[in-house]
């Protein structure tokens, strides 16, 4: 597999591995069990970004595009989602959903998707600017509990922390 942009840790020991492989969008499978397995799409733009959540893997393709697989350990369907607005820098899983952030021209954006109809579709359930400057850089983002933690650095090399409310979908920008 080629351009490995990203691993994320499963259940059960399981491991996914974001990429392309033959010249299109892939992801390996790990586990200590069994040996890697890759399976790769060939309608698929190289994948970069990867979460794992309540038994789907969501992919994010390289022209900003998510899809997302329900039971990635089974031979399973892949549908294709909406493409993100802006170029995506980091995602995390929400279970279910899966939170998006992308640098557009005014900043960066924190969207979350929501899969619904036995998860063959996806939308767009909130959107939220969460930096205005340019200059700022997002190095991370993690859920904690009920909140999602977006880790930056600013234009003066400060760090902040803008911690979103996942009940309530309201977040604040601590320095």
């Amino acid at each position: 597999i080629k351009t490995a942009n990203r691993a994320v840790a499963g259940n059960n020991g399981d491991v996914f591995i974001g990429g392309q492989y033959n010249n299109s969008g892939a992801f390996v499978r790990t586990n200590a069990s069994s040996a890697p397995t890759i399976r790769y799409y060939s309608s698929l733009t190289p994948v970069i970004d990867l979460a794992y959540g309540d038994d789907i893997l969501f992919m994010i393709t390289d022209n900003n595009r998510i899809v997302w697989i329900p039971s990635p350990t089974a031979d399973a369907t892949m549908y294709r989602g909406p493409f993100v607005n802006g170029t995506v820098v980091k995602c995390a899983p929400l279970g279910r959903n899966i939170a998006v952030i992308a640098r557009t021209t005014s900043g960066y954006s924190l969207d979350i998707y929501e899969t619904n109809n036995n998860d063959t579709t996806i939308r767009l359930i909130f959107d939220m600017q969460i930096s205005s400057n340019a200059s700022d850089q997002i190095v991370g983002v993690n859920r904690i509990g009920d909140y999602l933690a977006v880790i930056g650095i600013d234009g003066e090399n400060n760090g902040f922390i803008f911690v979103v409310d996942l009940n309530a979908y309201r977040g604040q920008k601590y320095m």
